[in-house]
């Protein structure tokens, strides 16, 4: 399990599709915007399940090929170096 920082701020965050390789992790979020007014923007935390450990592969964004930065890799972890 790995753990993202999100802008979906006050939506219902969900992992719509993950694709796991021996070098990366590619992982594509939805979220539900929330009834009523549109919320401002900011950043939840998702957490993502990982049929295996995350190890030493990179987490892509699956929507523009760039590199995601980790908030925590597996249960009480820490961020990665940068």
């Amino acid at each position: 399990m790995i753990t993202l920082a999100a802008d979906v701020c006050q939506r219902q965050p969900y992992v719509s599709r993950i694709v796991e390789t021996a070098q990366q992790v590619r992982v594509a979020l939805s979220a539900i915007p929330p009834a009523g007014d549109a919320a401002p923007g900011c950043s939840d935390q998702v957490v993502v399940p990982l049929s295996n450990p995350i190890g030493d592969r990179v987490v892509v964004d699956a929507s523009t090929g760039r590199q995601v930065q980790l908030v925590q890799r597996g249960v009480g972890a820490l961020p990665p170096d940068d």
